[in-house]
């Protein structure tokens, strides 16, 4: 017999209630709140200032400047890693299939997306210190003078760029091997046999079956970087000056620590998500076509 519509809403209703109260309810007020000119600076009854908000975020060069430094981190993030993960996930897969080292080798290479984001930001601030950190060590004894990596505009925001890589590479990586060892060795011993170098196999063989994929964990990593704010808080706090301040760091600022304008920075998130969702979609949507052919 089949369990009752009442039973089985029952058994749901706690989990509905706690999806209201922390995602949908904080939500509709973040949307509600972006249509006024509410601060909690000041006292004043809030007032309906329709997109206003919004219209200000395109006008304004601090905002403007935000969504720069996050499609460019975006975009440098997720490509470096999609360069340097698929390559080596065919290598080690090549290489370790079938050995007893196969398990230990994946624990070392998750092992830098297990670190919290906020412990490899601090991590790596202390690495790259002009003063005592162990890069400039490494590269005074090269004959090379210091490098303040956080404190210059130009180098600041390449240097996050470079942890971010370093900390989610792995998790392309273990997604690619996965999928390396789905696939069937037919093609690749029917190609072994006829000649093929390992080279050939991969761009003919490998690439071409793991399509599917890449879109797959592109979307992943390119909406995981989209709200990327605990590695460059902690690492910059947006600085120096503006050049590392994302549409993340910037709305927390305005929001929160710096003018307490908390409606103009929920329009800024609103703008963020709305992003977001064009982004995944037109990535979704790609996969689609290329799979039809």
């Amino acid at each position: 017999m089949k369990p009752g519509r009442g039973i089985l809403l029952t058994f749901i209703l706690p989990a509905l209630l706690v999806m209201f109260f922390i995602a949908l309810l904080p939500f509709a007020i973040a949307i509600v709140m972006s249509f006024t000119n509410y601060n909690v600076m000041y006292s004043l009854e809030p007032q309906f200032i329709g997109f206003e908000n919004y219209i200000n975020i395109f006008t304004d060069i601090r905002a403007l400047n935000a969504l720069k430094n996050t499609f460019t981190f975006v975009f440098f993030s997720v490509a470096i890693e999609f360069c340097l993960a698929l390559p080596l996930s065919y290598i080690i897969w090549n290489t370790l299939k079938n050995s007893k080292f196969e398990n230990i080798m994946m624990i070392l290479i998750a092992f830098p997306m297990l670190i919290p984001k906020v412990t490899s930001g601090l991590l790596w601030k202390f690495l790259y210190n002009p003063m005592f950190g162990p890069v400039n060590h490494i590269l005074n004894f090269l004959g090379f003078k210091s490098i303040a990596f956080l404190s210059r505009p130009d180098l600041a925001l390449p240097s996050i760029i470079f942890v971010d890589i370093w900390q989610w590479t792995p998790f392309l990586i273990l997604i690619f091997l996965s999928a390396l060892e789905a696939l069937p060795t037919s093609p690749f011993e029917a190609a072994m046999i006829d000649g093929a170098n390992e080279f050939q196999k991969f761009w003919k063989l490998a690439v071409p079956l793991l399509k599917p994929i890449f879109f797959v964990a592109i979307i992943f990593r390119v909406i995981d970087a989209l709200r990327t704010f605990d590695t460059i808080y902690v690492m910059t706090g947006g600085g120096p000056g503006i050049a590392t301040e994302t549409v993340d760091i910037y709305a927390y600022l305005i929001g929160i620590s710096q003018g307490g304008r908390i409606a103009y920075a929920s329009s800024v998130s609103i703008i963020l998500l709305i992003i977001t969702i064009i982004l995944s979609n037109l990535l979704v949507r790609f996969m689609y076509r290329e799979e039809s052919f």
